[in-house]
């Protein structure tokens, strides 16, 4: 797919690195990250966690509950003194699977998918 509306390229290792966002392109663009996708990183500050007894790990994206259903937890601390932490709208929303709650938290723009410039041509990019 031919790209004219690309992300600016950041970092040097391997050539650099974009951040995809839903602004640029679908989630469904990319394999999820266990067929072999894009990591997820979160943006503007957000932490994106799927660890209840790690909320502040910042990476993918939901937690198991006693239903056998993810809760993605999304914060970002506003303060340190006194803590104060501001929780996104998604914050506590279910997903049958962690992909789901990947997918909505990239759609709301908390989430961007980080692609090495040498690996654009393997998921079928072609910036232009």
């Amino acid at each position: 797919m031919r790209i004219t509306n690309r992300p600016p390229i950041e970092g040097s290792y391997g050539g650099g690195h974009r951040l995809w966002t839903v602004n640029e392109l679908p989630f469904d663009f990319f394999p999820a990250y266990a067929d072999g996708g894009p990591v997820a990183v979160p943006l503007h500050g957000w932490n994106v966690s799927y660890s209840s007894l790690s909320p502040v790990l910042s990476s993918a994206s939901a937690v198991a509950d006693d239903d056998g259903k993810h809760t993605l937890e999304i914060f970002r601390v506003v303060s340190y003194s006194p803590y104060v932490a501001e929780r996104h709208p998604l914050n506590g929303n279910k997903y049958e699977d962690r992909e789901e709650g990947t997918r909505a938290a990239y759609e709301a723009g908390v989430l961007a998918l980080m692609v090495y410039v040498k690996d654009e041509a393997r998921y079928g990019i072609e910036v232009s």
